[in-house]
């Protein structure tokens, strides 16, 4: 079996009937299952938990209900409800990313459709939480439980004051707080089991090589194979003063830190590495992750774009004020060419900073996936919220709209 987001973009959605079809029974309404489950059941796996009959369990709720187990693997139906009828369906491999099927069910109508589609989750909004670590749970067990795809966590060790020159060019001061990626999503690993946990981004040049391929290693295995690694420059050369590094070669550092991650994270049990910045004589990083672990590159400017194009596994772009991603997103195109390498098998992300309700939400998300997008974040930011129970239900309001849709 594959990762169905690996796919075509061309072929990532297809409209099918609902797997659930309805029958009228004793005047009642009773879903019984579409081929398309059956065969997916009886071929991929045994079921355990079905009836004999097919139908829906009544306890299939949020928070999942346990189909199969396929060669140690555990397989759960995650189904969601909103008041209009429309229910949402994901079968997924419990404790990693991997989708097997989506489906968004009209119950009224009996119609549906298959998704193999781009994924959404929600950007977690920690400078305006200020630090509350309870929050940190409460946002990403509600990411999980409303059927989102993934958590996004921005990065920065220090905030410092711009009463400075060089005059620092990004949004955030000593006043933003920030937890550590690493930290933050070893605690999520340990209570979520479905979805991914995105650093957008990490930057990486700041920080001591293998030690990130020690953290990241670690958590792609306490997540099991969860971990999708963004990494960037940044902008804030205070923190790279801090932190013993040179912010003036911090894009040529990241390309040689790529390098040295994958030698670490690989196949090859003893690594010699001589590089500009690192230096390794015979080491080995122990354990190393089960899987390869995507990296993402951040990019603004065509080097950093090509930079990715080279090294990266896919490109996160931001739609906000400061940037549109959708004229990102079409130069990106012409790197690719340019460089020989399929849009396929590149992926593409939008942080939806711009979409400030539900509705933009769904539109900016809509017009991602019409050009080829296969991720796109979430912004509860910006709109006054002051404490994580309002930031959870504004993502329950982007949640409902997203189930109207087609996405």
């Amino acid at each position: 079996m594959r990762d169905l987001s690996s796919q075509s973009r061309a072929t990532r959605t297809m409209k099918v009937r609902a797997p659930f079809v309805p029958r009228e029974q004793n005047g009642g309404r009773e879903w019984t299952t579409h081929p398309a489950l059956g065969i997916a059941a009886k071929v991929l796996f045994r079921p355990k938990t079905l009836s004999h009959n097919g139908n829906l369990p009544n306890d299939a709720g949020r928070s999942g209900l346990t189909l199969c187990t396929f060669r140690c693997v555990e397989f759960v139906l995650y189904v969601s409800h909103s008041p209009d009828g429309i229910i949402r369906m994901t079968i997924a491999a419990a404790g990693s990313g991997f989708l097997l099927f989506k489906w968004v069910i009209n119950y009224s109508t009996g119609q549906g459709r298959l998704d193999i589609n781009m994924k959404t989750g929600i950007i977690y909004p920690q400078n305006e939480l200020q630090g509350d670590p309870g929050a940190v749970r409460k946002i990403g067990l509600a990411t999980e439980e409303l059927g989102f795809d993934h958590l996004l966590t921005y990065d920065h060790v220090l905030g410092a004051t711009h009463d400075r020159e060089p005059k620092l060019s990004g949004p955030y001061t000593e006043k933003d707080p920030f937890h550590d990626p690493f930290v933050m999503f070893s605690f999520l690993a340990g209570i979520t089991q479905r979805i991914d946990l995105i650093t957008g981004i990490l930057i990486l040049p700041q920080r001591q090589t293998a030690l990130v391929a020690r953290q990241a290693a670690d958590l792609e295995l306490l997540s099991n194979g969860r971990l999708k690694l963004g990494v960037g420059i940044g902008w804030n050369y205070v923190e790279y003063d801090a932190l013993g590094q040179d912010f003036h070669t911090r894009g040529k550092r990241l390309e040689e830190q790529i390098h040295l991650l994958r030698q670490l994270w690989g196949s090859e049990q003893v690594v010699k590495f001589e590089g500009e910045f690192d230096h390794i004589d015979r080491a080995a990083l122990n354990p190393r992750p089960k899987n390869n672990i995507p990296v993402w590159f951040g990019a603004f400017v065509e080097a950093a774009l090509k930079r990715a194009v080279r090294l990266g596994d896919g490109l996160i772009c931001v739609d906000s004020v400061r940037g549109d991603a959708f004229r990102q997103a079409d130069r990106l195109k012409a790197v690719l060419r340019d460089a020989g390498r399929s849009a396929d098998d590149f992926g593409l992300h939008c942080n939806m900073l711009n979409a400030k309700t539900p509705e933009d939400a769904v539109e900016t998300a809509s017009r991602w996936r019409d050009i080829g997008g296969t991720q796109v974040s979430v912004s509860t930011m910006g709109q006054g919220f002051t404490t994580a129970d309002q930031h959870v239900e504004y993502m329950n309001m982007v949640a409902e709209a997203l189930s109207r849709s087609d996405l």
